[in-house]
């Protein structure tokens, strides 16, 4: 499968992957400021944004599809960020290919199983939208406010929306993540150690990562680093970019 990117700047590569129900250009305008020292990848994952569809879904998957876009443009030693899902994804990629990564990031998520309702809530009211029925945006708006009752998260979700002609379709797959989101809630894949340079980044008022989490990290990243931004929830990138683009910078 190739993925579809938006790439920035150049010089040393840095892959971006974003979260569920995300897309590369969540990350265009935080990828843009990093160009100024970086060649970035903003990549979207299998299912998401512009990259191609299919019934697969788990993260040997999403993996296997990075380790092909960086063959497929001969990236070396790159570095990695990812963020929520995309978190696990590099976790992942670190500990079973630990040779051919360079210092990463992780952003607001733990090597642990979650609770998944939120997200199969998520998805059940997704699904009730007769994409068919709407002849306007604000209309799809409207409806979806009324179900998730978060303005915030809805307006998250609609920047999936798209038009084709005079219908309205998903970027993302939405029967194959409603099929799949059970594999994507476990980090069974988190077995061995890397001594990789990874900074893992918290939200401080995010409950993503907890305070147990940290000695389940240091037990498989024998060199963590950990910091907490600031004023941010989950979207730490959204919410707080500047203290994160200085502990990035930092770091890297």
């Amino acid at each position: 499968m190739k993925l579809f990117s938006r790439i920035y700047g150049s010089g040393k590569d840095i892959i971006i992957i974003h979260g569920l129900f995300g897309m590369s250009d969540n990350w265009a305008t935080f990828a843009k400021r990093l160009s100024q020292k970086f060649k970035v990848h903003c990549v979207d994952i299998r299912n998401h944004g512009n990259s191609p569809h299919s019934i697969f879904f788990d993260y040997d998957f999403i993996s296997e599809d990075i380790i092909n876009y960086i063959n497929q443009n001969n990236i070396y030693k790159p570095h990695m960020l990812g963020h929520s899902l995309g978190g696990k994804v590099v976790m992942k990629l670190v500990l079973e290919k630990k040779n051919i990564f360079d210092k990463s990031i992780v952003i607001d998520i733990a090597p642990k199983e979650y609770d998944i309702s939120f997200h199969q809530f998520l998805l059940e009211k997704i699904s009730k939208l007769r994409l068919e029925n709407y002849t306007s945006r604000n209309q799809i708006e409207s409806d979806l406010l009324k179900s998730l009752k978060n303005k915030a998260i809805t307006q998250f979700i609609l920047k999936n929306l798209k038009r084709d002609n005079e219908r309205f379709l998903w970027r993302f797959n939405l029967s194959v993540l409603k099929d799949n989101l059970k594999k994507i809630s476990h980090a069974n894949f988190c077995k061995g150690v890397s001594d990789i340079d990874i900074m893992f980044v918290k939200g401080e008022n995010s409950d993503y990562i907890d305070s147990k989490d940290l000695n389940r990290i240091r037990n498989h990243f024998s060199n963590s680093k950990f910091c907490e931004i600031s004023n941010a929830g989950h979207w730490v990138h959204a919410e707080n970019p500047n203290d994160l683009y200085d502990e990035i910078i930092s770091f890297l």
